[in-house]
């Protein structure tokens, strides 16, 4: 597991942000950044993409008094290659959520979720991060 990997929790609802904290604190990771809100979650991601350290974001789709698709955009204007997980209650077919996964949303995590989803999907994630340094390894030590 990445234990150094920062995440960032965007979530109005403190049981669901404890949930999915604690989950990842089983999955060892440590470097995990809890908001209740947009504005403060936008505030503690860029000083940590502004210091190398790019988290892994999870986005309440629900966000009281939040644009969140504006927020997204924020997000991605900031760091294109950010990794957005968006938290809801809404399936698939809401037409918000494919805009989101249209417009880069990483994944998507349906409430309610069990550890098991939530475990799978970092799986997924370390792997793919696993895959982009090995690759950037590769190009930087053999170019021509």
């Amino acid at each position: 597991m990445e234990e150094n990997q920062d995440i960032l929790i965007i979530e109005d609802s403190q049981a669901t942000a404890n949930l999915i904290s604690n989950y990842l604190k089983i999955l060892n990771y440590k470097e995990i950044h809890t908001y209740e809100d947009g504005k403060a979650g936008i505030k503690k991601f860029l000083e940590l993409s502004s210091s190398d350290r790019l988290p892994l974001v999870f986005l309440d789709y629900y966000l009281p008094e939040t644009d969140i698709i504006s927020l997204f955009d924020q997000f991605l204007e900031i760091e294109p290659e950010t990794k957005i997980i968006i938290n809801t209650v809404a399936g698939k077919e809401d037409d918000g959520i494919k805009y989101l996964i249209q417009h880069g949303a990483y994944h998507y995590l349906q409430k309610p979720f069990s550890f098991e989803n939530l475990k799978e999907m970092m799986n997924t994630f370390e792997k793919e991060q696993s895959t982009d340094l090995a690759k950037r390894w590769l190009e930087l030590n053999f170019q021509h």
